[in-house]
């Protein structure tokens, strides 16, 4: 369950909704859902590409 509230923290902070962060890391919205859930693992190359999406996002927060 710790993965599960990680990656949800992690979505969380990327600042997008589901739809436009599935775009954004080049997934579809059911696959964004179901690793959200916890009921898919997240692939080592995806997740890399989460958490830069985030580490941006909290970035571009700094600067404000």
């Amino acid at each position: 369950m710790g993965k599960t509230l990680e990656w949800k923290e992690i979505f969380n902070r990327s600042g997008m909704n589901q739809a436009q962060l599935a775009e954004r890391i080049g997934v579809r919205s059911e696959t964004l859902r179901r690793w959200i859930d916890g009921r898919a693992r997240v692939p080592r190359h995806i997740a890399a590409r989460i958490a830069s999406v985030a580490a941006a996002r909290d970035r571009n927060e700094l600067c404000q």
